[in-house]
């Protein structure tokens, strides 16, 4: 043991080297940070506004932490020089340059719009508000992001900006597509891509802001399945983008587009291709996370064709990790999880299937309370007021167009008795439609299968000597043999609800009963009365009618949910497949439903 005196000397070296190593340590980050501070030459210190603003514009996504440094350059200039507008520009910059970083955004922003907002330029503050509204949905907050657009929209129309009124709309359009209102969406970003594109032409703008409205034109024509309108503005944007900024985004479409022409191997390959530079586009503002979002569902869903199925749950999981990240829930959030749901349920692992269950309820339940929200929003706040500048636009032309009162008075008496009998037109037809409704649905649910006109039997006549009176008296010229295998087959077919499975074409649905595709539409035709599509059709609507009726859960889905569960891929195919077979819409039949449920308690 050592002396007490030794002792203490052991541990004052012991302390000294220590406090050595940690005072080096100290003076070599001081060191390094004084190597990595940026000096910034007079010559940018004196450069006007207009100048450093577009050299902070041209090197933003290269040199980003350079650019932060020259917007406080910026900044400082216009608070020395107490230049309020200035000041707010300076602020906005910050946002520009150092995107998603929201904490850091937020806090610029929100100075921008402090010191704007008396301002009475034509661009600020509403550009801010804007600005604002963007920055809230990239995290998802779909009300909040409205909000702002229709503070930047009145800003905008009372300062007489038409520039960033167009701006506007074009986001209002964003927000009405991701929620399903995709014709209107159209309607707006038609008149928003013609006046960019006047603009491009007059060199107003750059090919960037231009090809921002021509990207989301082409979704929305997507999205309302006007396929070949999409892949023609899709071939523009390509060609004229020529490796640009926006080439990724004209790529990933086309590869989406190519998923519904059913070519999966083409639409992975080119959706894969763009997939990591849309992932690191950290400057993709308006982009980025509906994009990734809709890259990996499209993988996802091809891979799924193509019976990759893990895979397929890879993509699928990565669209949940986003959700679960930031809560950014959308139809195709919700699609997912109705991939992983069915994957899981399939392999038997009911632990996880039930996690995406709930996942899946939940998102419908965010689905449902953002429409709610933004389509009363949306009405009150943004149609409404459109609707009565047209009605007043419209009454002034009338008024322009006649001079004397007496006309004018004739005009809008005309038009009251015009409007009288077409809303009492209208309220005819409506009772007359309610009515029929009423009574279609009456006969479904008290299982008069006349309206459904049955198919599941079939023709008890013998093989032998069949004859298609629908064909002109012609023979079925097939193998009696053949004709009982395959109905055999169908009869299997039917009974283990095969029908339900997805993408199910006449060449797939052959190989499945062993036969060729010419025998089998020729012996269903002959058969069941109808050709392939409707065959398939009418059995998946029978099957989601009756369990819609004895299984109160399927109530709770959502039209795109029943037409899974059914095994149609759009819900647009499947409301029309279900008014053509029974007469009435499937939201129609569930609220009846539900009606009738509730007199009965």
């Amino acid at each position: 043991m050592l002396p007490k005196s030794d002792h203490h000397h052991t541990i004052l070296r012991t302390l000294l080297i220590w406090s050595c190593v940690t005072l080096f340590f100290i003076i070599s980050l001081q060191a390094q940070d004084k190597k990595e501070e940026i000096i910034i030459p007079d010559s940018i210190k004196q450069m006007e506004y207009d100048s450093l603003y577009k050299l902070i514009y041209d090197i933003r996504r290269d040199q980003p932490k350079l650019a932060t440094q020259y917007c406080q350059v910026y900044l400082d200039k216009a608070k020395r020089e107490n230049d309020s507008l200035r000041q707010t520009i300076g602020y906005r910059l910050f946002t520009v340059v150092n995107q998603k970083n929201y904490k850091y955004d937020f806090h610029y922003i929100d100075s921008a719009i402090a010191v704007g907002k008396h301002l009475k330029d034509t661009k600020y503050p509403a550009l801010l508000h804007i600005h604002k509204g963007i920055l809230f949905e990239e995290k998802a907050n779909f009300k909040k992001a409205l909000d702002y657009y229709l503070i930047g929209l009145d800003l905008a129309r009372k300062r007489g900006n038409i520039d960033l009124e167009l701006a506007c709309n074009h986001n209002i359009a964003l927000i009405k597509r991701k929620f399903g209102h995709y014709g209107e969406a159209k309607r707006i970003l038609k008149t928003v891509y013609k006046r960019d594109a006047k603009r491009y032409k007059r060199k107003e703008i750059s090919l960037e802001y231009y090809h921002l409205s021509l990207v989301e034109l082409i979704n929305t024509y997507r999205l309302t399945k006007q396929i070949d309108s999409a892949y023609a503005l899709n071939n523009i944007g390509i060609k004229e983008s020529e490796g640009g900024f926006h080439t990724p985004y004209f790529i990933l479409n086309r590869g989406i587009l190519l998923w519904h022409q059913q070519k999966y191997t083409a639409a992975i390959k080119n959706i894969e291709s763009v997939v990591p530079l849309i992932e690191d586009n950290r400057n993709a503002l308006y982009f980025s996370v509906l994009c990734n979002i809709e890259a990996y569902l499209y993988l996802g869903k091809s891979y799924d064709a193509l019976e990759k199925k893990d895979t397929a749950l890879y993509y699928y999981k990565k669209i949940d990790s986003i959700a679960e990240k930031i809560n950014y829930v959308l139809p195709e959030t919700h699609e997912a999880y109705l991939g992983l749901k069915k994957h899981y349920e399939k392999l038997g692992d009911k632990d996880q299937q039930l996690i995406y269950m709930n996942k899946l309820l939940r998102s419908d339940s965010i689905l449902k309370d953002n429409y709610n929200y933004l389509r009363k929003k949306l009405k009150n706040e943004y149609d409404a007021p459109r609707w009565v500048a047209d009605k007043e636009a419209l009454i002034q032309k009338l008024e322009s167009a006649k001079e004397s009162t007496s006309s004018r008075f004739y005009i809008i008496v005309f038009i009251m008795t015009l409007c009288i009998l077409g809303i009492g037109g209208i309220a005819v037809l409506n009772y007359r439609k309610r009515k029929l409704y009423t009574q279609r649905f009456q006969k479904l649910v008290s299982d008069d299968t006349s309206l459904l006109q049955p198919f599941d039997k079939l023709r008890t006549s013998t093989v032998e000597g069949l004859r298609v009176k629908s064909r002109g008296d012609k023979e079925l010229t097939i193998s009696p043999e053949i004709v009982e295998k395959v109905l055999k087959e169908l009869a299997r077919f039917e009974k283990n609800r095969e029908y339900l499975k997805p993408n199910l074409t006449t060449s797939v649905l052959a190989r499945k009963l062993k036969t060729n595709a010419k025998y089998l539409s020729k012996i269903i035709n002959y058969h069941k009365g109808k050709n392939i599509t409707q065959y398939l059709n009418d059995l998946r609507i029978e099957y989601i009618i009756e369990e819609l009726k004895i299984n109160t859960k399927y109530r709770n889905y959502t039209i795109k949910a029943l037409a899974k569960e059914a095994g149609f891929n759009l819900g647009e195919v499947f409301s029309k497949a279900f008014y053509k077979k029974t007469g009435i819409y499937p939201s129609y039949f569930i609220k009846q439903l539900e009606k009738k449920q509730q007199r009965e308690v």
